[in-house]
């Protein structure tokens, strides 16, 4: 797990999409599809992420790896 812990308007979102870009990472968050657009608005390609409450669904039914 990664943490980004700075001030506002930083640059935290684009350093966490960076990171899970190239470490070939899932980004777990709020809601997953302003986030992708986000990392295409960055210039990043796709980044996977996935919502809490579909992770933890994953995560119950044991298909989360």
């Amino acid at each position: 797990m990664l943490r980004i812990v700075d001030i506002t308007s930083s640059g935290k979102t684009r350093k966490l999409l960076t990171y899970a870009r190239e470490n070939h990472l899932i980004v777990v968050c709020s809601n997953a599809a302003r986030m992708r657009d986000k990392a295409e608005r960055y210039g990043l390609g796709y980044v996977e992420c996935i919502a809490y409450s579909d992770f933890l669904e994953q995560y119950k039914d044991g298909s989360m790896p």
